[in-house]
């Protein structure tokens, strides 16, 4: 089994011109920020370059300037102006790419949510719905804390029907040319794609994606339920998240058959899928675990938070064990689906739908590649999927997600192979983000007191 992690984009995505990874940039790399003094040489050290290929044994990786200088065979003694970095016993990996989360929303969590990403060697996020207000906070945290910012992609608002499911994030559009005045409004802001959402009638999502091509943005989101997949295909839809589990998923747990072809389909026209595992196990075992909301975890994040994922996991404990159980198979149901898409040669974006119910900034996309190893996906497959395919998905494949000279340097220092046990993407003994290194203890100090 092969699954085929972004070689080539799908087409709107393709068309993003050179021009748009420096506009994602802007929030993290435009603003003043620390410097690295001095390059790093990272010695000695096994390297998943982050195309699928095997680890290489024995390599030194030169960085200089926030930018991979060389990579080496580790028998050639680096400059002496380089701070050593021991890579004995060790693996390094391109900075992991969340391609869904929910850190733009609020105010309050882009300065929490972001050195928790970089801590936990998530160095770039697709942000898939915020507002005006979390954007200036995350510009405002970039400002001054580049290096503990992650590079962030985002749609701004969602584009959902007149009675939006959440209208703190979203446009509400009744029409085509709503739809196009809203496309319109969201790239002149400078977004790097258009979310669309479950509401939004079949005439509107057309229209929009029509403008949207017209604006060299791609569209991404739920497939609205008026939509059918062969309208998305037409329409160009670069990715759909969720697998439609929203409304049931892409086939009836009564008719698991009948996700092979649609899988096969979607492979064929070139829709990534993020099946975003890890929320949706949430949603199905919370009930059996009321103590959640006393992990050390839970506390470090923002009021506002907190006060949301209570509310759900009391409503998941106090639903009928009738209602805990359905939730259950719904998670059962959805890893099946995933092994469908596993196993049919589609496009696959690692995503962890940070935000919602104890989905933790960084900490859940660890969990989400686990979830899709146990779908089926091989662990290079997966980091292969995290790392250099997100990159190739955002039209950033030529700068980012990679371990090769040219290539930013975020990377991910691991004490053990990845690509022996998914798991080990977990022991981080640093993380360097924009040249930037953070060592073990720098870490520790994020994680504990919730920011650097």
């Amino acid at each position: 089994m092969t699954v085929r992690t972004v070689l080539a984009a799908p087409a709107a995505a393709g068309r993003l011109v050179a021009g748009l990874l420096a506009a994602a940039l802007a929030l993290c790399l435009a603003a003043a920020g620390p410097v690295p003094l001095e390059g790093l040489a990272i010695v000695d050290v096994a390297v998943i370059d982050g195309t699928g290929a095997a680890p290489v044994l024995h390599r030194t990786v030169l960085v200089e300037s926030g930018r991979i200088k060389a990579v080496t065979a580790a028998d050639r003694p680096p400059p002496g102006r380089y701070r050593r970095v021991d890579g004995r016993g060790r693996t390094l990996i391109p900075g992991l790419w969340d391609m869904h989360v929910h850190a733009l929303w609020d105010e309050a969590a882009p300065a929490a949510f972001f050195p928790r990403f970089v801590a936990n060697g998530v160095t770039t996020v697709r942000d898939m719905g915020g507002n005006e207000a979390g954007e200036r906070a995350a510009a405002e945290f970039a400002a001054s804390r580049r290096a503990w910012s992650p590079v962030v992609f985002r749609s701004g608002r969602i584009l959902d029907g007149p009675a939006p499911v959440d209208p703190s994030v979203s446009i509400a559009v009744s029409s085509p040319a709503e739809a196009r005045a809203a496309v319109d409004r969201l790239a002149d802001s400078g977004v790097h794609f258009i979310k669309v959402y479950t509401l939004l009638s079949r005439d509107a999502f057309l229209a929009a994606a029509a403008r949207a091509r017209e604006r060299n943005l791609p569209v991404a989101g739920h497939l609205p339920t008026e939509v059918t997949i062969e309208d998305a295909a037409v329409a160009g839809m670069a990715s759909i998240e969720h697998m439609q589990a929203e409304i049931g998923g892409y086939c009836p747990a009564s008719d698991e058959a009948a996700c092979g072809p649609i899988f096969s389909r979607l492979a064929a026209v070139g829709i990534a899928q993020t099946p975003t595992l890890i929320a949706r196990y949430h949603r199905g075992h919370g009930a059996a675990h009321p103590e959640w909301s006393g992990e050390p975890e839970f506390a470090l994040m923002p009021k506002i938070v907190r006060d949301y994922w209570r509310s759900a996991l009391d409503a998941w404990v106090a639903a009928p064990p009738e209602r805990a159980l359905a939730r259950l198979r719904d998670f059962e149901h959805e890893q099946r689906m995933a092994a469908w898409l596993a196993a049919s040669d589609a496009v696959v974006l690692v995503g962890s739908d940070t935000g919602t119910p104890f989905a933790y900034p960084g900490r859940s996309l660890h969990e989400e590649l686990e979830l899709l190893v146990g779908a089926g996906m091989t662990p290079l497959e997966v980091i292969s999927a995290a790392t250099w395919g997100a990159a190739r998905f955002m039209g950033a494949g030529e700068r980012s997600g990679r371990i090769a000279p040219g290539y930013d340097a975020d990377l991910v220092l691991l004490d053990a192979d990845p690509s022996a046990d998914i798991r080990a993407t977990r022991r981080i003994r640093a993380v360097v983000r924009a040249g930037v290194l953070h060592d073990r203890a720098a870490l520790n100090r994020v994680l504990a007191e919730g920011r650097p």
